[in-house]
């Protein structure tokens, strides 16, 4: 009974804490109705909670585990390169691709289990 009682109390702290509590979000990121190939998308739950960072992928998808459920600020940023870059006399550096881009909605609502969100990236303004 005690051993019962234990574990019933560990996962209500776990639970609140948010151990185990987030969900998975994944989807395809697009601008212009093409894919966005490299870059990353991060969730920030709205009041407490931790943020995730999620890596886009070569086909144009992503997938962050343990996001906190309910609202989340959603923001990408585009891949930098681990290369430093050497230039020129009077040259100006390429920028990052998919540079200049934000997410067309700023806010997404997380369920708890598997969610499927999509993201469009639009140009900042």
């Amino acid at each position: 009974m005690k051993s019962a009682l234990f574990t019933g109390f560990l996962a209500m702290i776990l639970a609140s804490t948010g151990c185990g509590g987030g969900a998975t979000v994944s989807g395809n990121v697009t601008t212009k109705g093409e894919k966005v190939t490299s870059g990353n998308v991060t969730f920030s739950p709205v009041g407490k909670g931790n943020t995730v960072t999620a890596t886009i992928s070569a086909d144009g998808t992503y997938s962050a585990r343990d996001v906190g459920l309910g609202k989340n600020n959603v923001v990408f940023a585009p891949a930098s390169s681990a290369e430093p870059v050497v230039l020129k006399p009077g040259e100006t550096a390429k920028p990052a691709p998919f540079s200049g881009l934000q997410t067309k909605v700023s806010e997404v609502d997380v369920k708890s289990g598997e969610n499927k969100i999509d993201i469009e990236l639009v140009p900042k303004k």
